[in-house]
């Protein structure tokens, strides 16, 4: 499980996961500098064997699933706040 956490609305946010089903997290944040001070991962989409993160200041976000290595996409747009997967 893959989680956006913060320690408060746009505080601290980071994203961790968990292979136990919640009783142990670590951190899934490579190449990322977190905790954020002022935003947090709004929603996560999956498009094949690749996760998508939309954070709350508009940036999108990609990591292959079995790395989850991050990395900012698009960054010349601007504002993201959804994103469709169309076959």
């Amino acid at each position: 499980m893959i989680l956006g956490s913060a320690d408060f609305v746009d505080r601290n946010g980071r994203i961790e996961q968990t292979h136990d089903g919640g009783r142990t997290w670590q951190f899934a944040s490579i190449g990322l500098d977190v905790p954020w001070r002022h935003h947090m991962v709004e929603r996560f989409t999956q498009v094949g064997d690749e996760l998508l993160a939309i954070l709350s200041n508009g940036n999108l976000l990609s990591a292959i699933l079995s790395d989850l290595k991050w990395q900012q996409i698009l960054p010349e747009v601007k504002d993201v706040n959804a994103v469709a997967v169309m076959k």
